[in-house]
């Protein structure tokens, strides 16, 4: 007998958006950069919720104090990472290591992936 998988929506899933890293290549932050009305983590977190994540986890981690005050804007839990400068792996257990022990599943999305929509989460959850 295998388990009902929750329905999206239900306080069964989690979500981490990966927003700690040092945007080397870019050259700005990108979590704050300008995506259409929004920046790039509003619309992503705004994606989220729309697939009826109602708390996802930012980890930040390089220029933590701006994202952090990006998230407190969008009503979202930052996770501080502070082996960001580590790699990617070390904000993924950050983040893991913040959510509830009890959920079901975990959406993980990296910030700078922000076409992903939210019929797509909807999608990957049924």
């Amino acid at each position: 007998m295998t388990a009902a998988r929750p329905e999206a929506g239900t306080a069964g899933i989690g979500a981490i958006v990966l927003a700690a890293g040092r945007s080397s290549r870019m050259g700005r932050l990108k979590p704050l950069l300008p995506f259409g009305p929004d920046t790039v983590l509003a619309h992503v977190v705004g994606e989220l919720r729309a697939a009826g994540i109602d708390d996802p986890r930012v980890v930040v981690g390089h220029h933590a104090d701006e994202t952090m005050l990006a998230c407190a804007a969008l009503g979202v839990r930052p996770v501080l990472n502070p082996d960001w400068d580590r790699g990617m792996f070390s904000s993924i257990r950050a983040g893991i290591a913040s959510l509830p022990v009890d959920l079901a599943g975990t959406l993980l999305l990296p910030v700078d992936v922000p076409l992903v929509r939210a019929s797509t989460f909807a999608a990957i959850l049924a």
